[in-house]
């Protein structure tokens, strides 16, 4: 059994994933922002539900120490909990650029300052980072969301060379398109005004981004290669998760970069 910690657990990933962990045994704090979206999860066996708002400090420590106070380890901390928001990069506004930053960036990395020392003193730990095939295929409109996954990814590798030597291990999961709530939760091309240059495209690519997410993987299934990947003893420290994900990832990797950049308009047709 492993005490489990997970960000952003109202809906999709976090929320199958909170299931699939507990399912399996383990000992999990289900934490969001809301706790009042919690529905039936807290009455799973195995899962308690913490507030927890990843751009808070306050929140952060205080979730963190009830979940070390209650279990008295963290074995592994998820950090799950993002936003995404679609716009050009010459219109999204930058309050919204530092909006997803502090969320998908600086959240994780509070996440992770915060139980670094309890993993230190018990020499183990695993922290998984969730980022996404945006950080390695980016398109239209993904300028913010992109840009705070390529951080989180960068920052994940240093930590991994600085934790290694107390027995904590650092692990990098990129979903491809997973059908979960988001789909619904941002209105393509919005980010864009309706003078902007770039607003049809914009729109266009969001609607068949949005497509792509309905028909996308099942949250509970990502969420159990999710638990597989870190289980596992695999080496692998970036590990792609989805059907779409393990073709894309390779398929880019090997790609030439200025021949990447010019085909990606030939994706829209």
């Amino acid at each position: 059994m492993s005490v489990v910690l997970i960000t952003g657990c109202s809906t999709g990933i976090g929320r199958e994933l909170a299931r699939v962990c507990a399912e399996a045994g383990d000992r999990v704090y289900a934490t969001m922002r809301d706790p009042s979206k919690a529905g039936d999860l807290g009455e799973v066996a195995g899962v308690t539900v913490l507030t927890l708002d990843v751009t808070d400090d306050e929140s952060v420590a205080k979730a963190v120490d009830e979940a070390l106070r209650r279990a008295g380890r963290l074995d592994v901390v998820v950090n799950n909990a993002g936003i995404d928001t679609l716009g050009a990069i010459e219109d999204i506004a930058l309050d919204k650029v530092r909006e997803i930053m502090e969320t998908n960036f600086f959240g994780a990395l509070r996440v992770t300052r915060r139980v670094l020392p309890a993993m230190r003193a018990q020499g183990a730990g695993t922290i998984v980072m969730v980022t996404s095939v945006a950080a390695v295929f980016s398109s239209y409109g993904e300028g913010a969301y992109t840009a705070s996954k390529r951080a989180l990814e960068g920052a994940a590798e240093v930590l991994q060379n600085e934790a290694a030597r107390w027995g904590i291990r650092v692990l990098v999961i990129r979903p491809g398109y997973v059908d979960t709530p988001i789909a619904g939760k941002s209105i393509p091309g919005s980010a864009s005004p309706s003078d902007s240059p770039y607003r049809e495209l914009i729109r266009a690519y969001g609607e068949q981004d949005q497509r792509g997410v309905r028909e996308g993987a099942p949250a509970a299934e990502i969420a159990r290669e999710i638990r597989e990947a870190y289980t596992e003893g695999s080496e692998a420290f970036y590990v792609p998760v989805g059907d779409d994900a393990r073709q894309i990832v390779p398929w880019r990797r090997n790609a030439e970069d200025r021949q990447f950049l010019e085909q990606v308009p030939s994706v829209l047709g």
